[in-house]
């Protein structure tokens, strides 16, 4: 049928004073609808309000509408509760004003915003790219939103490429702040002056780089300038006379240069041409790399403290004098600057000190004028070092002089000391004590290039407070100890009996006067405690040196009495102190082993150690005079044995290799270890052994049943063969690589392994690793027999 147009202002369906649903169709015009309205056309009028209208096209002054989807909607005012709308989806908005509550817009371009503005329809907001935001004026993208967070605003060049300003959205926090009284921030939040930076950022070890400035125009300055009461500036490059590619500071009130680094890494300060690494004054060095000028005995350079000049250089005839005025020292530095980094100084007194800032009084009234002191042999040491091509060696002089004024040669007298060398040590309360003193003394009576002298070698004894004189070399070259003439031979006596001598041959006699063997050294004595023995130079000959432990059943020195089975014949001991005495830790003694006779003496020797909590050693270890080691004790038959066959080493009577416990319950005789623990033992009960490996639960995870053994257990292949070593006996086994296949636990190694050199690396088998499988099999087929038995029985078989 023909459809007309229905003009009205009101249509309102009601049924009981609910309002109902109204469908129509064709152009609906200046109407006001309440309820529900579909429309297929066109719906337009001055007040549109509804619960749900949908259209292809609606227009008009105010619509109000609870949802609603458009493909275009235009209107002065447009007012919904989402969007104008609970939902929509919109390709293009307009009008006079638009309240949105959400919405879904079209992506736009820069010259096609998908939000406009009225008679501006190239600016606005739309997306670039996924996750983007951007705002175009005059249909070029001005400010761009990156979907990392990176804000660009766009400048000269092409669109999106070249930035006025770029924020990076990886950037840290307070990267860029501006308080409300101006004052600009760069990595902090709370700026205390107009422009503050605070950064810290390391790269590598080395601070980066906080400020960077830089002038792009070549040939031009890159300037930094402060202004107050007189305008500097701080230039990269030449300006007011200085050199380009340095850097300068510049008074530009004065129109001058103040300071230079040049490109050579030379500093001038008031001259802008700096010839040294520092030039002060313009003035070239004369001698040195820093120049200064001041009159003759003026200060041409001061270190001071506004206080006190800490250190000066002063200009006098003859030379520069560097000095304090301050009354301190001067101090000398490295690896730092402050009190601790203090090497060495010179103190108010014109000592010289070396790694202390303290001088020492090292006697009554002697406080030396050079003092080193160190906290290690090295740095406590003083070494003179001549490095020459000639015979002449370094030289440490002492002199003495009797006269009272510097620079004066008057005579010495007999007895004057002409040097001293003193070794002292702390005794806790100072470092006074001398232990030790050399001393030359006149030894005569000087004259012109005559000056006879001695040396005397004195040392503190136990309890004494000062060196008694011990040797002395005279001028005629004497050698006297404790003040006794040195004669041929030399004798020294303990009280009135001789202790030791060396004899007119040189060889030393110690406790007896009478040379016996011959050696250069010889100790005789009636007792335990003095009887020792010889040493004997090599002679031209393959012979060794000897040290000969002696022992004699005689009486009296010089005896050849026999010795008997048993007897010992020497005993190294290693002896310690427990506080109140001497322990022997350890031994080694010669003992003659057998009977002895003429050109026969059979021996054997006895090492003991003394156990934790004893105050003795007990035997641990001997070797027989028949070369047999005995390792448990002086009545054990366990043994190392000498002479016996090939690969026969261990033996426990007629056992080539044994292990033995002392109880009969279990006993481990061997254990198993890697980085693990303990991972397998042998171990003994009361009648057996058992060889173990770890089982324990506690070490296991992931524990299934075995299936499939069966299977498995028929794929291992069992041969009879024999070994290539043993070609009579023939014996039942597996080949390892077709058992590796089948329980790759059981065999070690590589089928076919060689090594470096090409030599084969032969596979092993353990065959008890087969057991598992074996048992697993047959726990299958007794369970299938069992099912068997089951049916046989139930068919009447038995």
């Amino acid at each position: 049928m023909a459809y007309g147009i229905i003009k009205i202002d009101t249509i309102t369906f009601t049924d009981d004073g609910i309002d109902k649903s109204v469908a129509i169709s064709g152009l609906v015009q200046n109407p006001t609808f309440t309820g529900n309205v579909t429309a297929t056309g066109t719906i337009s009028g001055d007040i549109l309000r509804g619960q749900t209208i949908s259209g292809v096209t609606v227009t008009g002054t105010t619509a109000q509408f609870t949802s609603g989807t458009f493909t275009s909607l235009t209107g002065v005012t447009v007012t919904g509760t989402t969007a104008n709308f609970t939902s929509g989806n919109f390709t293009n908005i307009s009008g006079g004003t638009h309240t949105i509550t959400s919405g879904v817009f079209a992506s736009g371009t820069a010259a096609d915003p998908s939000i406009s503005f009225v008679s501006d329809p190239n600016s606005g907001l739309y997306s670039p790219g996924a996750d983007q935001v951007a705002i175009s004026t005059s249909g070029t993208g001005r400010l761009i939103v990156g979907s990392t967070g990176t804000v660009n605003i766009v400048g000269a060049g092409t669109a999106g490429v070249t930035q006025a300003v770029s924020f990076n959205g990886s950037a840290p926090v307070n990267s860029l702040v501006m308080l409300s009284d101006g004052k600009v921030g760069l990595g902090t939040s709370s700026p205390s002056y107009p422009a503050s930076i605070v950064y810290s950022n390391v790269a590598g070890g080395i601070a980066e780089t906080g400020l960077y400035l830089k002038n792009s125009q070549t040939g031009n300055s890159t300037q930094i300038q402060l202004d107050g009461n007189r305008n500097w500036s701080l230039l990269a490059a030449g300006s007011f006379g200085a050199p380009a590619g340095g850097f300068n500071i510049v008074d530009n009130t004065a129109g001058n240069t103040r300071f230079t680094i040049d490109s050579s890494g030379n500093v001038g300060i008031g001259t802008t041409d700096p010839n040294a690494p520092l030039c002060v004054n313009g003035l070239p060095p004369q001698a040195g790399i820093i120049s200064a000028v001041a009159a003759s005995g003026g200060r041409s350079l001061a270190l001071s403290d506004n206080i006190n000049c800490s250190l000066y250089v002063t200009h006098l005839a003859g030379g520069a004098l560097l000095g304090t005025d301050s009354g301190n020292a001067i101090r000398f530095a490295t690896n730092g600057f402050g009190s601790s980094d203090e090497k060495a100084r010179i103190d108010s007194s014109g000592r010289l000190l070396v790694g202390t800032s303290s001088e020492r009084t090292l006697f009554t009234d002697y406080t030396p004028q050079l003092q080193n002191e160190g906290t290690t042999n090295s740095a406590s040491s003083v070494s003179f070092v001549n490095n020459s091509n000639g015979s002449a060696g370094p030289t440490l002089f002492f002199g003495k002089s009797r006269g009272t004024t510097v620079g004066s040669n008057t005579v010495v007298q007999a007895d004057d000391e002409l040097g001293v060398i003193a070794f002292n040590g702390a005794d806790g309360t100072d470092i006074q004590s001398i232990g030790a003193i050399i001393k030359a003394n006149v030894d005569g009576t000087p004259g012109s290039n005559d000056l006879p002298t001695r040396l005397t070698f004195s040392v503190t004894a136990d309890g004494a407070s000062s060196p008694t004189e011990r040797m002395r070399i005279s001028n005629a070259g004497t050698t006297t100890l404790t003040s006794a003439a040195s004669t041929a031979p030399f004798i020294a006596n303990i009280g009135a009996s001789e202790a030791a001598r060396i004899d007119s041959s040189g060889r030393l006699l110690v406790g007896t006067s009478n040379n016996r063997t011959g050696a250069a050294l010889q100790i005789e004595g009636t007792t335990f405690g003095t009887s020792l023995g010889t040493i004997t130079n090599n002679s031209a000959n393959s012979a060794p040196a000897y040290f000969q432990l002696i022992k004699s059943r005689g009486t009296s020195l010089g005896s050849q009495a026999l010795v008997s089975n048993g007897d010992g014949l020497g005993n190294v001991q290693f002896v310690g102190t427990d506080g109140t005495q001497q322990l022997v830790a350890a031994a080694i003694e010669g003992i003659v082993d057998g009977t002895p006779g003429a050109n026969d003496m059979p021996g054997r020797l006895v090492f003991s150690t003394t156990a934790d909590g004893a105050s003795s050693p007990t035997e641990r270890m001997r070797i027989s005079a028949n070369g047999s080691i005995f390792t448990g004790g002086a009545t054990s038959t366990a043994s190392i044995e000498s002479g016996a066959q090939p690969g026969k080493v261990f033996k426990y009577g007629t056992h080539e290799a044994s292990s033995g416990a002392t109880i009969t319950t279990q006993a481990f005789h061997l254990s198993f270890a890697n980085p693990n623990g303990f991972v397998g033992s042998i171990s003994t009960s009361g009648s057996a052994t058992a060889y173990n490996t770890s089982s324990d639960y506690r070490l296991k995870e992931n524990v299934v049943p075995l299936t499939g053994a069966v299977d498995r257990l028929n794929q291992l292949q069992v041969h009879r063969f024999n070994f290539i070593a043993d070609p009579d006996k023939t014996v039942d086994g597996f080949i390892a690589h077709e058992a590796q296949a089948v329980v790759p636990e059981c065999v070690t190694g590589t089928k076919d392994e060689v090594d470096n050199d090409g030599n084969p690396v032969y596979q092993g088998i353990d065959q008890s690793k087969i057991v598992p499988l074996v048992v697993a099999a047959l726990q299958e087929a007794l369970a299938e027999i069992e099912t068997l038995k089951a049916r046989l029985a139930e068919a009447g078989i038995s």
